[in-house]
Order: C-alpha cells, then structure tokens, then sequence
C-alpha cells in the first residue's frame, strides 16, 4: 500500500507540473525551475523532520589507528558482500537480476516516452 501512494504522488506531481506548463504556456527551463521549487518545497520539510527522529547512538565499530575511514569503509562493504555471496549465492543472483530489469525498464519508459510525445507533437 506504501507504494501506491508513492507512485500515485509522483504521478500527481508530474501532472500538477505539465498542467502549470500547459497552462501558463512556459518554456522547458522555466518548466523545469518550478517542479524544482515545488519539489524543495514539498520535500524540504520532510527532510528536516527526519533529522528530528534521529536519535544519538553510540559507535558500532572504532576506526583503527593509521586507517582511513574511506579505506575502512571499502574493506568493511567488500567483508559484507563476500559473507552474502558466501551465505546467500542464490538470493544475490536474484537480486541483481530485479535489479537489472526493473533498471531497464524504468529507463526504457522515459525514452519511449520521450518519443511518443515528440511524434505526437508536444515537442
């Protein structure tokens, strides 16, 4: 249910932006610059209450002496993915392979869309 609302929102947003394109007759930047500051405004908030439910926590893990974070951090997500490939070989493959098509066909719906409306004439 949480993604019917997330996708109906951004459906709802996408039409409330071209209805103001089409409405006040404006060019693509200027399109654009509105979703832009609507989507600030609408989401802006958001962000800033999150921070509030943020909650101080102790550290999970200590830096060791003469390591740097981003070194660590590289060897800390290389340790996880060895243990998963380790554990679970089955459930990465199906993983990467959700991954791969769902990426293709959201990426594939903007350029046949893309196209459609240019051949219908909303270019």
């Amino acid at each position: 249910q949480f993604y019917a609302w997330m996708f109906g929102s951004q459906v709802a947003y996408l039409v409330a932006i071209t209805a103001v394109s089409f409405v006040l007759e404006i060019g693509d930047v200027v399109t654009a610059h509105i979703g832009q500051a609507v989507d600030v405004a609408v989401s802006g908030p958001f962000f800033l209450l999150a921070f509030y439910f943020f909650t101080k926590q102790a550290a999970k893990r200590q830096l060791p002496e003469g390591h740097s974070l981003t070194s660590t951090g590289f060897k800390q997500v290389f340790s996880t993915s060895k243990g998963i490939l380790q554990h679970y070989p089955r459930t990465l493959g199906y993983f990467f392979a959700s991954i791969l098509f769902s990426e293709a066909a959201v990426n594939s719906f903007s350029v046949v869309s893309v196209t459609f409306l240019v051949e219908y004439g909303f270019d």
